[in-house]
């Protein structure tokens, strides 16, 4: 293998790799938005159901 076809196969190698870690931090962000909405509101829904259901019983 010539040393250009080294060096073109380095350089797409490296676009690829560069392209993955965005996609990857774009990824990462996505999910880090969905949990800081999600957990809370899970939280409230557990808590209040967890309340409700003591009050059907009479317990709360």
């Amino acid at each position: 293998m010539k040393m250009e076809d080294k060096v073109r196969q380095h350089d797409e190698l490296m676009g690829e790799l560069i392209q993955m870690h965005q996609d990857s931090s774009k990824r990462l962000r996505i999910m880090e938005n969905v949990q800081a909405i999600a957990i809370p509101v899970l939280l409230i829904l557990g808590i209040s159901g967890l309340a409700a259901f003591l009050k059907a019983f009479g317990i709360f």
